[in-house]
């Protein structure tokens, strides 16, 4: 009788709390008794995988035909542009003489008196021309004062009287 009697207070207390709400999750989350509340939802193949539980796969079939992409197309050649009557490069402006403001009707000068002899201009842009010389090939740059800077290609420099 007496272990009826322990029993008894228990039982009732079961009772009791099985009518309260949170008794369920209560018991689920302190007792595991069949679900697990950190599993993350789902049934898809991978989550199968996971649980090792059966997963279906379909088989990878290969495809009929012939499905490799085309090579890719020849670049055209300078040959076929020319012969499609394109210029190859656009023809390119004269060189603004060096010293002179932009539309000057003012001629370059073509010569440069140095010290070793005259330096003449072989070409170039407004910035810069490019000279020969006795001693060999240089640049001539303007300074903007009546001057230009020639600087020879073994490294010496000299300041010329430029005309404006």
């Amino acid at each position: 009788m007496r272990r009826f009697a322990l029993l008894g207070p228990l039982l009732g207390i079961v009772l009791i709390l099985s009518g309260c709400a949170g008794l369920d999750d209560f018991l689920g989350n302190t007792f595991t008794y069949g679900t697990n509340p950190n599993l993350p939802p789902g049934d898809s193949m991978n989550m199968r995988r996971v649980q090792g539980l059966a997963a279906p796969a379909e088989a990878v079939l290969p495809e009929s035909g012939n499905i490799w992409p085309k090579g890719v197309e020849p670049l055209p050649t300078l040959q076929d542009l020319e012969g499609q009557g394109r210029p190859v490069e656009p023809p390119r402006p004269a060189p603004r003489p060096l010293g002179s403001p932009v539309g000057s009707a003012t001629p370059p000068p073509s010569l440069y008196q140095t010290q070793t002899g005259p330096a003449s201009v072989t070409g170039g842009t407004e910035h810069y021309q490019t000279v020969n010389t006795p001693t060999g090939p240089g640049v001539a740059v303007p300074n903007g004062n009546g001057t230009a800077t020639l600087i020879r290609a073994d490294g010496s420099v000299e300041t010329v009287p430029a005309t404006r």
